[in-house]
């Protein structure tokens, strides 16, 4: 076994970078766009600061660097990172904390991000009506959800995470599905279930993925082993009355479907996979609560 004697970090010289236009042009402009970005998107250019023994986690708009203390830990927003290619482009990275905002919160973020570099200000953003949404007024929550998955987080998760780890016996595969595909895949449906509610590329698509995971496991597996398919869905447009698209924050539903082994397995196992995530979906427009889908019967 190694022995590891320091870990450090180093950073290339820069009188060893040939690339000057991307250092002495490019940077200082994304970096300006950035800043200018920023301002709009205030509590992406903060901290979470999470109390170790008490009270709850906040935003806090500041940039020092991420640190534990006796009584909290804070970790940093948001972090990106630009990758140069030589003659070839760049490539952005970017992580975010989830607890500040969902997918689409980051996402329009990078977009606004991208306009004010592209027109070199933040005038389109702001005469596109780009800006995020801060107002909380329209969430209700008169069960007192908030207070009670909070409590429930506080007591299932650690404050820190645990470091990442990626499998190295994994591969990774493109796998292209034609517009053809997707209707012979709908016409399945269509031919047993013509009136089925809420039949979309996405259910049909994660319906064959779902089978074809069930189909390759190697173990053996019982039949009556439950198999679940569970995916995030946007509330903003479910609530009532409706959040912009542009809400700042989270606004999430967990959708799960859960059928069995065998039932996957078998011949109508792809209808039963999209009448089952089709269904888990529909029920998001009745209630934006963790779903539970229960064993479908083909017979009712």
């Amino acid at each position: 076994m190694a022995t590891i004697l320091e870990q450090c970090k180093v950073q290339t010289s820069p009188d060893t970078v040939t690339e000057a236009y991307f250092l002495d042009t490019i940077v200082p402009r994304l970096k300006q766009s950035l800043s200018l970005t920023l301002k709009h998107f205030l509590p992406l250019a903060g901290n979470i600061v999470h109390p170790i023994d008490s009270g709850r986690p906040m935003s806090r708009y500041a940039l020092p660097p991420a640190s534990i203390s006796n009584d909290s830990v804070i970790f940093p927003v948001l972090s990106l990172q630009v990758t140069l290619f030589p003659e070839h482009g760049m490539c952005f990275g970017f992580t975010n904390h989830h607890a500040i905002g969902d997918a689409s919160t980051i996402v329009r973020f990078v977009k606004a991000w991208a306009s004010v570099t592209k027109f070199d200000g933040e005038a389109k953003l702001i005469d596109d009506k780009s800006l995020p949404f801060y107002e909380r007024t329209g969430v209700e929550d008169s069960e007192g959800l908030d207070s009670l998955y909070w409590e429930l987080l506080k007591k299932s998760r650690p404050v820190e995470s645990p470091p990442l780890t990626f499998p190295l016996n994994k591969v990774r595969a493109t796998f292209i599905i034609t517009r053809d595909d997707i209707q012979k895949l709908k016409n399945i449906v269509l031919a047993k279930r013509p009136n089925m509610a809420h039949l979309t590329t996405f259910t049909v698509v994660c319906a064959h993925l779902w089978v074809c995971l069930v189909k390759s496991r190697a173990e053996e597996v019982g039949e009556d082993e439950p198999e679940y398919f569970g995916f995030a869905a946007d509330c903003r447009a479910r609530l009532s009355p409706s959040l912009p698209s542009n809400y700042f924050g989270n606004c999430l539903a967990f959708v799960k479907a859960e059928s069995t082994h065998g039932g996957l397995k078998g011949n109508d196992g792809f209808l039963i996979a999209a009448i089952l995530i089709g269904e888990a979906i529909r029920l998001v427009f009745d209630s934006w609560m963790e779903l539970r889908i229960g064993h479908w019967n083909l017979g009712n």
